[in-house]
């Protein structure tokens, strides 16, 4: 069963009659063969181009991360490198798949250039600033825009930190706070305060029959709008018992 790697039993059809059963099966079989075989672990993972985590003990929704789409083979060493580093010091599996995602397309754009990037020590500043434009151009907008630009100023920190690069990575070679981009200013979480006003009116409140107050409350203006910010909403589930309203507090707003 080991002569043929696990990506050809995972594209094999099922048999007429048998379901969808018959893959699992061949898969899982596939799965503990190996395993008895060669084992399990970071000498076996670490060399594929996809990387499977549930061999790594991580049972997450990411189950592999793919470096396949990554061509340059500096570049690509660099990147299994820095995956292993994030996973094993408590990032997520998906964040560990997102950077390796943002290095594949860092990888395509290198594939473009008119002259050949062989190692760290051709990726500059203008040559980040060329990726920038072009990565602006094809996700500007999206909110993958500001992911890839993180995990690419991330791997970039992680590599002079650790001094993966032995000195070969220019010194310019750095995204700063103005290349990502500007998040849009989202809307106020508090009601203006001319909505405030209308709101705690008077003949306003008396236009809201539910939930009324009970009748012990002597300041039910005070007490009104509290309450029903409170109430409104789950007074209406079916079957909900609506909470007991505390005592005032004497020189208190209840």
């Amino acid at each position: 069963m080991l002569d043929k790697p696990e990506h050809h039993w995972r594209q094999c059809p099922n048999p007429p009659r048998t379901g969808n059963g018959w893959r699992a099966f061949n898969l899982g079989t596939y799965d503990r063969i190996e395993t008895l075989a060669f084992g399990q672990g970071w000498d076996i993972e670490y060399p594929r181009d996809t990387r499977r985590l549930r061999k790594l003990g991580i049972d997450r929704p990411a189950a592999t991360i793919s470096f396949g789409q990554i061509t340059q083979s500096w570049l690509k060493s660099l990147a299994k490198r820095w995956a292993r580093w994030q996973l094993t010091t408590g990032r997520s599996s998906g964040t560990a798949a997102r950077a390796a995602a943002a290095l594949s397309r860092f990888s395509q754009f290198l594939a473009t250039q008119p002259a050949s990037i062989d190692g760290l020590a051709q990726v500059d500043r203008p040559l980040l600033e060329a990726y920038l434009a072009g990565l602006h151009t094809a996700v500007g907008g999206r909110k993958c825009h500001a992911q890839h630009l993180t995990a690419l100023g991330g791997f970039l920190t992680a590599i002079r930190q650790h001094r993966w690069d032995e000195g070969a990575l220019p010194a310019s070679a750095m995204l700063f706070t103005e290349d990502y981009p500007r998040r849009a200013k989202g809307l106020p979480r508090a009601l203006a305060g001319q909505v405030m006003a209308q709101r705690d009116r008077r003949d306003n409140l008396d236009r809201w029959d539910r939930p009324r107050l009970p009748a012990h409350h002597h300041d039910p203006d005070a007490l009104r709008p509290a309450y029903l910010r409170r109430l409104q909403d789950p007074v209406r589930l079916p079957g909900h018992r609506r909470p007991a309203v505390p005592p005032r507090v004497s020189g208190g707003p209840w």
